[in-house]
């Protein structure tokens, strides 16, 4: 027997407010970068889940591959949370900062935030 399946053709994105202190900071955007760690989405959602390296699903028109990435980027951001307490530290955030997050209640959307929120909490 033969299954032909497709996947989800969806892309989770969290978006930063750069204009809203502390977020106009690079090293808190990095901070926050280094601090997830993808390998639990792989934990949450199994095989559905794979890295994006644009805006564009894996397997769509216009995706582009780890290889497409210049190696220079800087991207994507290895989970470090060493390097997200240390950047964090040279913005002035020794001790980590609270900010407000808003996002739809569709339970998919909620889910990947409070992913985000945990390992926020617990690493940055």
């Amino acid at each position: 027997a033969v299954f032909d399946l497709g996947r989800p053709g969806a892309i989770w994105q969290f978006h930063l407010n750069m204009t809203r202190k502390p977020l106009d900071d690079i090293r808190v955007r990095r901070a926050i970068a280094h601090a997830l760690d993808q390998k639990v989405w792989f934990q949450a959602f199994g095989d559905f889940v794979s890295p994006a390296y644009g805006i564009a699903p894996p397997g769509y028109y216009g995706a582009l591959g780890a290889d497409d990435v210049p190696k220079e980027a800087d991207w994507p951001y290895a989970y470090n949370p060493e390097r997200s307490k240390k950047l964090l530290a040279e913005a002035g955030f020794p001790n980590g900062f609270d900010i407000d997050v808003f996002v739809t209640e569709r339970e998919e959307y909620k889910s990947n935030l409070l992913i985000i929120q945990e390992l926020l909490r617990k690493d940055v």
